[in-house]
């Protein structure tokens, strides 16, 4: 409706983008579901493998499950935030009719363009509410499900190249360099298999990532200078919130690709006595083999990557600061308007 009355922009397509993207998200895991079971058979049985030559990953699952709680927590905090902040731009509703009204002020403000296409009630303020909680926990969790992922088989890579680093400069048998190459394609197998089920995450992942971050940068170097402190704390926290959660996911995923290169000094390092066909296979794969997660084959995520998404970031900014300096939006709360409260108060159709 925004984007009709006003044009297509930043402001009037960032509901649009935001459901969009949760649509395709719901989508991408219901597909994901459907052949998840051959996946994780595939995963169980070479990890299965992989750990009987390396051993089990140290407190793998205690550090998955911390990384969970503080992404969950963190996401929750954003999103109590934004409530509150929007609550304290009708916090005028509750003076004149208490909570009720503070309540039916908060979607008429929240929802506003819905609720000049269908009347308001209460049960569809609700709904609406209920929709974007829901959208919201899509959205934080492709990240997160990309980031445990991403610590799985990172973790897998590291306990491997802990095994190798123990031999560096020592003499092996071929056996040993063989069983240590089976374990590295197997890993690469795993890599590449999980990644083609994770691919589309990763790249809608980013793509909303890079959207959100310019959207957030440009809200905060064009606020107003009326507005309250809450509503400055929370963009600030939420800008902050999102570059850390896309520094996390990017420096986890491409732990993947990192952690596959480290067997290359190794093997480099292997005594005259010990190099045999095997130590020359593992470093062909090694140097060879592109093992890493990828936006469905569009990029690598590895950590020069993160610094082009940051050039390309900063690039975006410095374009719509230029192009955009007439733009404003709905959401920005302005002392002198009138809030409200009621679909009378909207004076477009009548209640």
């Amino acid at each position: 409706m925004r984007m009709i009355e006003q044009g297509i922009n930043f402001y009037t397509s960032v509901n649009v983008v935001f459901f969009v993207t949760a649509a395709i998200t719901s989508v991408l895991f219901l597909k994901l579901s459907t052949s998840w079971g051959d996946t994780f058979s595939l995963w169980l049985t070479l990890e299965r493998f992989v750990t009987a030559v390396n051993g089990h990953p140290a407190r793998l699952v205690s550090r998955m499950k911390v990384m969970t709680v503080v992404v969950l927590l963190l996401a929750a905090l954003e999103h109590t935030l934004s409530i509150a902040t929007s609550l304290s731009s009708v916090s005028v509703c509750y003076d004149r009719g208490g909570l009720p009204l503070l309540v039916e002020g908060y979607f008429m403000a929240k929802y506003r363009k819905t609720f000049t296409i269908i009347s308001y009630s209460l049960w569809r303020g609700i709904l609406l509410f209920a929709l974007q909680v829901i959208t919201t926990f899509i959205w934080n969790f492709a990240d997160l499900f990309v980031i445990l992922v991403s610590m799985g088989l990172a973790a897998h890579f590291r306990q491997l190249n802990a095994a190798l680093s123990q031999a560096r400069g020592k003499i092996r048998h071929e056996g040993f360099w063989r069983t240590r190459r089976e374990s590295y394609n197997a890993l690469a197998v795993l890599t590449r298999a999980i990644n083609d089920y994770v691919g589309p995450v990763v790249l809608i992942s980013y793509a909303s990532n890079l959207y959100f971050t310019c959207l957030q940068l440009l809200i905060v170097t064009k606020r107003k200078s009326t507005t309250n402190s809450l509503y400055n704390f929370y963009f600030f926290f939420s800008l902050l919130y999102l570059i850390v959660r896309t520094v996390i996911i990017s420096l986890q995923a491409a732990d993947v690709y990192l952690e596959s290169q480290k067997p290359r000094p190794v093997l480099f390092s292997v005594p005259s006595p010990s190099f045999c066909r095997e130590v020359q296979r593992f470093l062909l794969q090694v140097n060879t083999d592109n093992v890493a997660l990828t936006g469905c084959d569009f990029f690598s995520v590895t950590r020069s990557f993160m610094l082009t998404v940051a050039g390309t970031i900063i690039t975006y900014i410095v374009i719509l600061v230029q192009f955009d300096s007439n733009a404003t939006g709905d959401d920005t709360p302005h002392p002198n308007r009138t809030v409200s409260c009621t679909c009378t108060d909207l004076k477009i159709y009548n209640c």
